[in-house]
């Protein structure tokens, strides 16, 4: 791919160290809420017969003032999750045969199952908006069709699609002809969504009839996952190998600068898992979770 890039000075950003966790349990899933806390889901055991269908997780809710820890066991491999307003969790597989059944899973704050919803397969995002809706992006997997999902009729043919918490569909971007939605940010104040591979960040935007409707901008031939929007009009954006790099508005379009590095505050380069949602950048390295807020 022989992108264009935008000259400017290399950036070395600053992460503070900003909660820590230790256990002796596998990460299975990393997230982030619209209120910007973080969820950690560690597997605990799981099936081991085919009477046991159960996994069980320790789920670990990061908030500002402390931490909410819970046990449950659950009949799903889970690899995305998030929380609703009234304090339930949305837990979710990925990847789902269509003779499978329900891949999603609403729990309440105490483990107990409430409902379960079927959001497709080749789930690449799934994130909940301040309105409770459930906005999932698609794999190409998930457009086209894989572990028996006929091509012309799967869940996420149209990339991204939103639901209300029973499972309706309410909205999908059909008016965009995408292989996959490969990066996702929902927050309070805009739902932004990558498409790949016409290469548009697109903003999405609830209308005065209640409808949601479309902008985008174009990004020159730079692939990524993961993104924030900062100060003038730029955005900072993670692509799949973990490399960071600065959008800066170029005409009509985006360009990439050089790449970003993220340091602690021993100046020592950090070098873990990163997420991003709302205005913030998420490092998760060995226990320890670093943070930053962007664009303020």
């Amino acid at each position: 791919m022989n992108a264009e890039f935008f000259w400017h000075p290399k950036e070395h950003i600053k992460l503070p160290k900003w909660a820590s966790y230790t256990t002796p349990f596998e990460l299975y899933a990393f997230s982030a809420t619209v209120e910007d806390e973080v969820l950690l889901l560690y597997n605990i055991t799981t099936p081991d017969t085919e009477e046991d269908t159960l996994f069980e997780y320790k789920l670990v809710h990061l908030k500002v003032h402390g931490a909410v820890i819970l046990h449950i066991k659950l009949p799903l491999f889970v690899d995305r999750m998030d929380q609703f307003s009234d304090g339930c969790y949305l837990f979710v597989s990925s990847r789902i045969a269509i003779d499978e059944g329900p891949n999603a899973i609403i729990a309440n704050n105490q483990g107990k199952i409430v409902s379960q919803l079927l959001l497709g397969d080749g789930i690449n995002y799934m994130q909940i908006d301040d309105s409770d809706r459930i906005w999932v992006g698609y794999t190409d997997e998930g457009v086209y069709g894989n572990f028996g999902w006929d091509p012309s009729n799967t869940i996420g043919r149209e990339g991204v699609v939103v639901f209300n918490r029973s499972g309706k569909r309410l909205w999908d971007a059909r008016m965009f002809d995408m292989v996959e939605c490969s990066a996702m940010n929902i927050n309070k104040e805009e739902q932004l969504f990558f498409i790949y591979d016409d290469f548009k960040l697109v903003k999405a935007y609830d209308d005065l009839e209640g409808s949601l409707n479309c902008g985008f901008w174009s990004i020159r031939e730079q692939y990524f996952q993961h993104f924030v929007r900062d100060e003038d009009d730029t955005f900072i954006v993670s692509d799949w190998q973990g490399q960071v790099r600065r959008l800066f508005p170029h005409s009509t379009d985006y360009l990439p600068g050089p790449v970003i590095n993220f340091m602690d505050d021993a100046n020592s380069l950090l070098d873990g898992e990163i997420l991003m949602r709302g205005n913030y950048v998420y490092m998760l390295q060995d226990d320890t979770i670093y943070r930053k807020e962007f664009g303020r």
